[in-house]
């Protein structure tokens, strides 16, 4: 009889290789890959999803829509070998059981399912749900596996958001891809719309506006400086009268009770208090001020780009490297966790956890919790299991890194991690806070002081509290008004997005929450998860919607591009609100909570979704607009017709358009804004007129390109990216063909040095890329393509080309030579899969070493 086996998956190779040293299973070789074996296991991995849903293969036009897909699941080309590789592990007749380790989370629920859906896996399947990447942590959880039965909640809910974000997706950008297209008068205006992309990029946008539109308001702050026996002390103005209650966001934001916006009542309240004696009020009071929750995601992100200037993105990818080391255990806890706290009865491994920094620079604040019995499962704000979902907060591990595994990346990100964990079991910071009004008459002035009385939690932090002692003043002492002035300053705008910011708004739906404890309630209906919001930054960056920029003082923001303010006027126009509501997405998010708790129905959820899609196919195909009414006169005469150009929906020109500048708003996917327009008409010298170059302009495989926006003598415009640099022309007629290719959609072409692809043959690529044989002796070595027709082929078909050798173009390479294989990404641009060095050659070297 066979010795029955179970089939671990794990999301990553670097998983796969914990978990198989964890459980002592032995590497075993299956072609270019290797899986893990023992007695009772088999370990392989995916490589994050190695499946998708078929692409759409309609036609982009509003006739073709609703798509009610996703259709087909299918290997994504680039990963099949490691699909094929866990379907021939499957297929064994000694594996009685699979057992899905992909990341404890709704992606790896859909990685794994996906994979035993597409290979039509029956066999009984487990879930190990790991917290963390330690030895003794993963043993455990293979002692306790659940059935996957248990996970039904989690796996629908992970079902509904692919789906929900395909059907919104590619229906959403489709609908208004062919709107703006036919709108803007061009051929193809690709834009791209999302669930929580699109909501995420009107918050941006709406923000910009504001600050835009913002006109600031003086106002005068008032300072008076007085005296008393035992010295000087200055007061700041306070409006006892001022009701902020009724006031709307934005006025209550700059309105303040210390800002006098009349300079007549300003210059008045100086005359009635200067040389005047005020009675003195004083208060006193301890307060106590503890230490903020431990991390989860975001509030990581927020911390890590306010100290160090990390994108989400960054602080990510650092967590993960934390969590997932390239070799040895896991040095921190699972880090995309929505939770702040830590289960009920977690205070026996926090001990074990805090007797494992005895060697580390942290024993002095690890002791000190020990041996002061700071350990408390009582407090709420530590232990409380109500607020721990699939994952409790952040925290290290007991596998403590020395300072030499770690980069510098790396090391600030988990000292952030370490100090919070050791600062939340120290007492509060406590303080004696001072208030003192000194009233003139109706005018009231305030002062206040602060004295450190015990450190607390700072100690940890190594954080000094800025002191503020102010002289004391004896009973029923008066003080004097010796000097008073007004201060003016303006208001000011919003401050711009940054990463930590934009964190904190797309966690809380766009509405301000400062209380710790309103936000825990509110974490359920935020725009994404903490797993996926900087990469919905990411991407709406990638697409030119959004941009990082900094201002005089270096500071980093994000902010929305042409591009993105123009994909959020058009929804205005269709009025598709839906798209750009940030609750409305955040109570979606809400009901994929409540799904994977079982507490609401797939069914349901879908039937929402697919009715809000057709909603947007509806307002797409309804909504028309008059394309020739004039909007708005610009400050420019047209130099061909010399008449007014006017402003329309979709173009800038005159009254009479056929012999005057046609300036269309759209090129290329790239807005083109009044400023610009102007600028161009103003540049036009009787033949042309030439601005830029200007980024953002998208061709059809989306790919970014920069290029000259042209005005020619006929009124029209043209784009210029180095097109007629070359000397001669190509006939590309003549050339040979390769053959026509699906997967870049188009015929291929090739002459002597490239192959040509895409609409017009615009796109092309080496025969002789990275070639290892220009610098031959050999005049016919020389002429030897790295890339030749059969492995180009190869390529244009979707696939890797066979290990081919290549030469590194990077100066003093380490490996200046390599061999790899070579496919085409997305975007049609050449990615290489570097083959390893041969593992012979390694122990050679050790053994010559030796």
């Amino acid at each position: 009889m066979l010795n029955e086996k179970k089939l671990i998956i794990a999301e990553k190779p670097s998983v796969a290789n914990l978990i198989a040293s964890a459980l002592s299973a032995k590497k075993v070789k299956a072609k270019s890959l290797h899986y893990f074996e023992n007695e009772e296991y088999l370990v392989t991995c995916a490589q994050g999803h190695l499946i998708e849903f078929e692409k759409p293969k309609s036609k982009w036009n509003l006739e073709a829509l609703p798509l009610n897909g996703p259709g087909n699941l299918i290997p994504i080309s680039q990963t099949k070998p490691r699909l094929d590789l866990i379907k021939k592990l499957c297929k064994r007749d000694d594996v009685a059981s699979i057992v899905n380790a992909c990341d404890a989370a709704r992606e790896g629920e859909l990685i794994f399912n996906q994979i035993m859906s597409y290979l039509k896996v029956s066999k009984p399947s487990y879930r190990a749900w790991l917290q963390s990447m330690t030895k003794e942590e993963i043993q455990k959880e293979f002692l306790n596996l659940k059935s996957s039965e248990s996970y039904k909640g989690l796996a629908n809910a992970a079902l509904a958001r692919s789906i929900a974000d395909w059907k919104i997706g590619m229906n959403g950008t489709r609908a208004i891809t062919a709107w703006s297209s036919k709108i803007y008068n061009v051929g193809f205006n690709k834009q791209v719309v999302g669930r929580v992309k699109t909501p995420t990029l009107a918050m941006i946008v709406n923000r910009d506006k504001e600050i835009d539109l913002f006109t600031p308001e003086k106002y005068f702050q008032i300072k008076a400086t007085f005296r008393i026996n035992s010295g000087e002390y200055v007061g700041s103005y306070i409006d006892q009268n001022f009701n902020n209650s009724t006031l709307d966001p934005e006025t209550k934001r700059v309105r303040k009770a210390d800002r006098v916006f009349s300079e007549e009542n300003a210059l008045k309240i100086i005359n009635d208090c200067r040389n005047k004696e005020g009675i003195v009020k004083e208060e006193s009071k301890e307060r106590k001020e503890y230490s903020e929750a431990l991390f989860d995601l975001t509030s990581l992100q927020r911390e890590s780009n306010s100290r160090f200037g990390f994108t989400a993105s960054t602080t990510l990818k650092i967590a993960q490297s934390l969590y997932q080391p390239i070799s040895g255990e896991g040095y921190i806890t699972y880090p995309r966790t929505d939770s702040r706290r830590l289960p009920d009865r977690y205070d026996e491994e926090v001990t074990k956890l805090l007797k494992s920094f005895n060697n580390s620079s942290y024993k002095k604040f690890s002791q000190n919790i020990l041996d002061n019995d700071l350990i408390k499962n009582t407090d709420k704000k530590i232990f409380d299991s109500n607020k721990v979902s699939d994952h409790f907060a952040i925290i290290p591990t007991p596998n403590i890194p020395s300072e030499l595994k770690l980069n510098d990346q790396q090391r600030k990100i988990y000292d952030l991690i370490v100090k919070r964990f050791l600062a939340v079991f120290y007492p509060p910071m406590i303080t004696n806070e001072t208030t003192r009004d000194t009233l003139i008459g109706e005018h009231l002035f305030r002062t206040k002081g602060k004295i450190l009385l015990s450190q607390g939690w700072k100690e940890v932090l190594d954080s000094t509290t800025k002191e503020t002692i102010i002289n004391p003043i004896e009973e029923s002492e008066k003080a004097l008004c010796e000097d008073i002035e007004q201060l003016a300053d303006n208001t000011t705008p919003k401050a711009r997005f940054t990463d930590s910011t934009l964190l904190r708004a797309m966690e809380t739906a766009g509405n301000d929450i400062d209380d710790e404890e309103v936000l825990q309630l509110m974490k359920n209906k935020g725009l994404g998860t903490p797993a996926t919001r900087a990469e919905t930054i990411e991407a709406l960056i990638r697409e030119k919607y959004l941009m990082r920029s900094e201002d005089e003082n270096n500071k980093k923001f994000i902010l929305s591009t042409a591009r993105g303010k123009q994909l959020i006027f058009d929804l205005d126009v269709l009025e598709i609100n839906k798209l750009t509501s940030a609750n409305l997405t955040g109570e979606w998010e809400l009901k994929l909570k409540e799904m994977e708790n079982e507490d609401y129905s797939y069914e349901r959820f879908i039937d929402e979704i697919e009715k809000f899609r057709d909603e947007i196919i509806a307002r797409a195909k309804s909504t028309s607009v008059d394309t020739d009414e004039f909007r708005k006169q610009l400050d420019v005469n047209c130099p061909i017709s010399g008449l007014p150009v006017w402003e329309t929906f979709n173009r800038y020109t005159t009254e009479d358009p056929e012999n005057s500048v046609r300036i269309n708003k759209v090129r290329s996917g790239r807005p083109i804004s009044n400023e610009e327009a102007i600028e161009l008409i103003k540049s036009y010298n009787g033949k042309e007129g030439r601005i830029g170059k200007l980024s953002g302009f998208v061709n059809r495989f989306g790919q970014y390109y920069e290029a000259f926006l042209i005005l020619k003598d006929n009124g029209d415009i043209d784009l210029d990216w180095g097109q007629n640099d070359e000397k001669e022309k190509i006939d590309f007629k003549a050339l040979p063909s390769l053959g026509k290719f699906e997967f870049v959609d188009s015929e291929v072409k090739h002459d002597a040095k490239f192959y040509y692809f895409g609409k017009k043959w615009a796109n092309k690529l080496s025969k002789f890329m990275l070639s290892p044989y220009l610098n031959s002796l050999d005049e016919e070595e020389q002429n030897r393509e790295s890339l030749p027709e059969e492995e180009a082929i190869k390529i244009f078909s979707g696939e890797k080309t066979s290990v081919l050798p290549f030469k590194s173009k990077r100066k003093n390479a380490k490996r200046p030579f390599f061999k790899a294989k070579v496919y085409l990404d997305k975007k049609f641009a050449p990615k290489f899969e570097i083959e390893k060095l041969a593992k012979k050659n390694d122990e050679k070297d050790k053994s010559d070493k030796s």
